[in-house]
């Protein structure tokens, strides 16, 4: 089809690149046709109103939110939490902004250097790549994450709603920034998804590829000379992808971290919320509301664990790479020299194996694992210290 024609990877980026744009996250204009990257005066126009829609929600979350979120629940402790939540989600969502004006340089250059990587393993393998199915699971992943949000906010309609209260204006500032901020939230979601996906899936065919050529039984019969260029080559795109890694972590890690913060912290109070609701429920609209907030937390629940997961799916990819090397050294009897550009190769792959991090942790399963148990220990200390409400329930209820 012609209108749905995709050849060039740019080109599959582009739903992704228009939608960080129009939420101010991508500040640099990409010009698809020659792959170069240019800040203008309407890049920086667009941070500036994503940076001025932060601070409006910080206001009102100042000044309107704080008075009225104690009318939601009766514990003080929730209230309290749900408040500095909400603070630290618009900072960090602000910061997310200023960190990506930073190193907007790099992130430009994402697309320019996968095509780049692209044409080479097209060269070396007589490989073929459909950008069309890049393109359309772009644009998969970015209706997944907003369709997930708006049901979210559909299922949190039937309970009270905090701006329910506020005149017109003040309402629609703070409706505006609170989906400004939840939809910049999914967008940062869905390029780190892709991101990690089209690293991972170049990983994968570069692995794939290398079993064909070094692992097959006639590999070592062939000239000594060839497989040296081979390995050497692949060597060279090997490295290649692992400073696009090491790309995103300097670039995009930290943000994931300034996002798992909030909507960890958001989880914690969500399920100590529930608990509250059932163990001290002085009022019919507590249990419903601590049911909206606990479904909004899955929102959050799913973004963390997408994230690990495509993070694993890439660290699998490069253990792979170590794996098939090794492989070649101990069960293929190649040229010496052709077995001394591989033990190179090893050397390599140890001194430089990336992984995704953010520098404090890595991003894979032992994470989640650290998390579950931290949740569970926070929402039990929270009930220790909400013991007080519980005592005045009881009191209330037999007199």
């Amino acid at each position: 089809m012609k209108w749905f024609r995709i050849d060039s990877f740019p080109e599959a980026w582009r739903p992704v690149y228009r939608l960080s744009r129009l939420l101010s996250f991508t500040t640099m204009t990409y010009n698809f046709r020659d792959q170069t990257a240019s800040r203008t005066s309407t890049d920086q126009t667009l941070l500036v109103v994503g940076v001025l829609i932060g601070v409006v929600g910080l206001y009102y979350t100042f000044t309107f939110y704080h008075g009225r979120i104690f009318t939601i629940t009766n514990s003080h402790i929730i209230s309290a939490g749900r408040f500095m939540v909400l603070v630290i989600v618009i900072t960090m969502h602000v910061a997310t902004m200023i960190f990506n004006y930073w190193n907007g340089v790099e992130i430009a250059q994402f697309p320019r250097t996968i095509q780049n990587i692209d044409r080479q393993i097209s060269t070396l393998f007589k490989h073929s790549w459909n950008y069309q199915a890049e393109h359309l699971r772009s644009i998969i992943f970015i209706v997944i994450g907003f369709t997930e949000w708006f049901v979210t906010i559909h299922i949190m309609k039937y309970t009270s709603y905090p701006f329910e209260t506020a005149e017109f204006i003040d309402g629609l500032f703070m409706t505006t920034t609170f989906n400004w901020v939840n939809f910049g939230c999914q967008s940062n979601t869905v390029s780190w998804l892709v991101t990690l996906a089209t690293i991972r899936k170049r990983l994968f065919v570069l692995n794939h590829h290398m079993r064909a050529s070094l692992l097959d039984d006639s590999t070592s019969q062939k000239d000594p000379h060839h497989l040296r260029k081979l390995i050497l080559r692949i060597g060279v795109l090997h490295s290649q992808l692992s400073d696009t890694i090491d790309c995103f972590n300097s670039c995009h890690s930290t943000t994931v971290m300034f996002s798992f913060a909030p909507a960890f912290m958001f989880t914690v109070f969500s399920w100590f919320g529930l608990v509250h609701a059932y163990a001290a429920n002085v009022e019919e609209s507590l249990v419903p509301n601590a049911w909206a907030t606990v479904t909004l937390s899955l929102n959050y629940i799913s973004l963390m664990f997408y994230d690990v997961l495509f993070s694993v799916l890439v660290n699998d990819q490069v253990k792979q790479t170590a794996v098939i090397v090794h492989k070649c050294i101990g069960y293929r009897p190649y040229h010496r020299d052709v077995c001394c550009l591989l033990r190179k190769f090893s050397q390599q792959l140890w001194h430089h194996s990336p992984v995704i991090s953010c520098g404090l942790f890595n991003f894979n399963w032992e994470l989640i694992f650290t998390m579950i148990a931290s949740l569970s220990t926070y929402v039990v200390i929270l009930v220790q210290f909400d013991l007080v409400n519980y005592t005045q329930s009881a009191s209330s209820t037999k007199h």
